[in-house]
């Protein structure tokens, strides 16, 4: 399976002047919270599901389909 690339992102308060040319581009205003569906590249493939619980500053509780994982939070939203 091909997946596209993920869209460039940037906190609101980050947010350059000139945006890069792209077909997506995404602003985030808000941190991490319970019940955000998300995605991440982990042991050589992507990997879906929804934060069930904030266990800390770098750290939260994700669902997935078959199980609950317990993943570092790469970059800060």
């Amino acid at each position: 399976m091909i997946r596209p690339t993920f869209p460039q992102w940037y906190l609101e308060h980050e947010k350059p002047d000139q945006l890069p040319e792209a077909s997506v581009v995404a602003i985030v205003s808000t941190p991490w919270k319970v019940g955000d569906l998300i995605e991440w590249w982990y042991t050589d493939c992507y990997w879906t599901g929804k934060i069930i619980e904030l266990l800390g500053d770098d750290k939260v509780k994700v669902k997935t389909h078959s199980h609950s994982r317990i993943m570092p939070i790469l970059s800060e939203r």
